[in-house]
């Protein structure tokens, strides 16, 4: 099956675990570098779906038109992410109907990344929103992780800058 852990190993033959990592992980320049260095790296699968993918590319557009990006800028931008970053991501497009998610969730549309994340069977959501976790941060196999917690899971040091 494409995509398992069976089929993804580093080069000690070593199983990575595999995560979704959340829009506001990738939101940042340099914290988005560093997943992509310990996916390079093979230390871990990283997914994302298309909500995420469309999030975060509203939000990043939102956030250089207000420091006054032009059109063919935050295009260019745009399309160097996805050329840097798409050979390393797995995409989870998780199709209704949807796993039930814990009982109570605080922020129904971070439910998606659940989703995302039972439909390609990962261990690690990787989110900064650790007060919308479920609760003891793990529900039904899926480990809910701020990134400091998951860099130290895969055993990455970022290189401070």
């Amino acid at each position: 099956m494409a995509g398992t852990n069976e089929e993804w190993s580093t080069s000690l033959g070593k199983i990575v675990p595999k995560a979704v990592i959340d829009t506001n992980v990738l939101f940042g320049y340099k914290e988005r570098n560093h997943f992509w260095q310990a996916a390079t790296e093979g230390l871990y699968i990283p997914y994302w779906s298309p909500w995420i993918i469309g999030e975060l590319y509203r939000t990043l557009t939102h956030d250089r038109i207000k420091k006054g990006h032009d059109y063919q800028r935050i295009s260019r931008e745009s399309k160097s992410m996805m050329r840097w970053m798409s050979p390393y991501w797995m995409t989870a497009d998780p199709k209704p109907p949807y796993p039930h998610p814990w009982p109570n969730p605080r922020d129904k549309d971070d439910l998606p990344l659940f989703d995302a994340a039972k439909s390609v069977k990962v261990e690690y959501v990787v989110s900064h929103n650790a007060d919308d976790f479920p609760p003891n941060h793990e529900f039904d196999g899926v480990n809910f992780v701020r990134p400091s917690a998951f860099f130290n899971l895969i055993g990455y040091e970022p290189i401070p800058e």
